[in-house]
């Protein structure tokens, strides 16, 4: 069976796949915890990271920096 999450014409962050696995792991050990059987469940999500993802020429792009966070209270 395919199941297709969301339109491919609007980009939904509550869709994007990594999040979606993770929320299917999350149901399975909720319905599998409180059995008296172990159970093992891999779960490895692909992170694909969208600066690399269009492809071209990567030696002419420059990474983005990451945010100074310095001037955040860690409260």
């Amino acid at each position: 069976m395919l199941l297709t999450y969301g339109s491919p014409d609007v980009e939904d962050p509550a869709l994007y796949q990594t999040d979606v696995y993770a929320g299917k792991a999350v149901d399975y050990i909720r319905r599998r915890a409180p059995a008296d059987q172990p159970f093992f469940l891999p779960f490895a999500p692909l992170a694909p990271h969208g600066e690399g993802a269009a492809g071209g020429d990567l030696s002419q792009r420059n990474p983005r920096p990451a945010p100074d966070t310095s001037a955040r209270s860690m409260t």
